[in-house]
């Protein structure tokens, strides 16, 4: 756990330092589809752990389709198109496309300079992200910390206690999110039905048949995936448990034989010394 937690450390230290491009840094000569879904999973790369691609091409489309960026000019996007692009990938982990959209709406009551908004968007997600990200790093550090003080009593409750505490975090964190995410959802309903009317509001809001049978088959694929890595571990955990009970057995087997060596070397001790006595 210590190599995991220290390959941690280092990520939130990385992320403390993490800044987006300005908008004057973003590409000023227009991209095609490919370069746009480069360059944008490039700038957001340092914030995913497992690497995984944040944006595809056809998300970019269903963007465009969703009339939340605007088409591309002879199939290459600009830079408004990217700024936008790169607040939209950041937020679709915990947004959905209808609560991005209406936020990208009130746009023009802010400002209708892009350079502007895209600056406002750059500044704040910067400051959350590296005030959050500091708190974290002090809090491993301080975990680190009491891991090399007490591994020196006991490595293996130290190891534990590490994973555990790391864990507590971990929970207390996604609680956190879970509960800004209530509270936000809430907000951005009242101003959908504000803005667009309830009628509007539940036709935007209730998922097609399609839509449903994609989030069973992803739901079902997820359950199966899991079930199996868990399968897989159960299986090991078996494998090592069944190594050590069988090396615990040896050990007693050499045990209880080196006991009889003993008693036997004794009662030999025993009777040599009768042996000397009668000799006499």
């Amino acid at each position: 756990m210590e190599k995991e937690a220290q390959e941690l450390l280092k990520w939130l230290d990385d992320v403390t330092k993490y800044q987006l491009p300005t908008y004057d840094q973003l590409p000023h000569v227009p991209l095609y589809m490919e370069q746009v879904v480069g360059y944008i999973n490039d700038v957001l790369g340092p914030l995913t752990p497992d690497e995984k691609k944040q944006l595809t091409s056809f998300m970019v489309n269903n963007y465009v389709k969703a009339k939340m960026i605007q088409e591309p000019d002879k199939k290459k996007y600009g830079e408004n198109q990217l700024g936008y692009l790169i607040a939209i990938t950041a937020l679709k982990n915990t947004m959905s496309m209808s609560e991005i959209s209406l936020l990208m709406e009130m746009d023009k009551s802010l400002s209708t300079d892009k350079k502007t908004l895209y600056g406002f968007y750059r500044v704040m997600s910067q400051d959350i992200l590296a005030e959050r990200s500091t708190q974290m790093k002090n809090k491993v550090d301080s975990l680190l910390a009491t891991y090399e003080k007490d591994k020196l009593k006991d490595e293996g409750k130290a190891a534990d206690d590490l994973r555990n505490s790391i864990g507590l975090f971990a929970l207390r964190m996604s609680i956190e999110s879970v509960t800004y995410k209530l509270i936000a959802d809430m907000m951005l309903d009242s101003l959908a039905k504000a803005l667009h009317g309830e009628a509007t509001y539940e036709f935007e809001n209730t998922p097609g048949h399609h839509e449903t049978k994609r989030e069973a088959k992803i739901a079902k694929a997820q359950a199966e995936r899991l079930a199996a890595a868990k399968e897989a571990q159960m299986k090991k955990e078996a494998e090592e448990a069944k190594k050590a009970a069988e090396a615990a057995k040896k050990a007693e087997i050499a045990r209880k034989a080196k006991e009889a060596e003993m008693a036997q070397k004794i009662v030999a001790a025993k009777e040599a010394a009768k042996k000397g006595k009668k000799g006499k």
